[in-house]
């Protein structure tokens, strides 16, 4: 591993690769999750002047680890579609949208659980 020196006090400082964690990170989605998750990766590079490293790929990946495969897709193709990363709005923003939607999936599903009733009863 390279070692580079820290700005502020002149330390070697040890510089981590992340690329085994975000393969195993990967194995998680399915092949069109992970299409678009490279898609929007690629989007977001393009249109930044600074660009992503292993470090946010693999801080991105972290953040929607317990996400939902379909909301991962549905949450990316609604990012993509609206331009999103032509604003200037990059990963933090599009984990942000997947995590909302997937906390509102399971709030949603709940509420339907809970308002569920005991089914009426059959009149001949």
């Amino acid at each position: 591993m390279p070692k580079s020196k820290c700005p502020t006090c002149g330390s070697t400082v040890k510089k981590q690769t992340y690329t085994k964690q975000i393969e195993k990170k990967r194995m998680s989605y399915s092949k069109e999750a992970l299409l678009l998750i490279d898609t929007s990766i690629e989007t977001v590079d393009s249109s930044r002047d600074l660009k992503l490293n292993d470090s946010h790929i693999y801080g991105f990946l972290s953040e929607i680890d317990k996400c939902d495969n379909d909301m991962v897709i549905m949450s990316i193709n609604n990012y993509l579609k609206s331009n999103a990363p032509k604003e200037g709005k990059g990963l933090k923003y599009l984990s942000a949208i997947i995590i909302n939607n997937n906390s509102s999936k399971s709030a949603r599903k709940r509420h339907e659980y809970l308002s569920m009733d005991r089914v009426p009863p059959k009149i001949d």
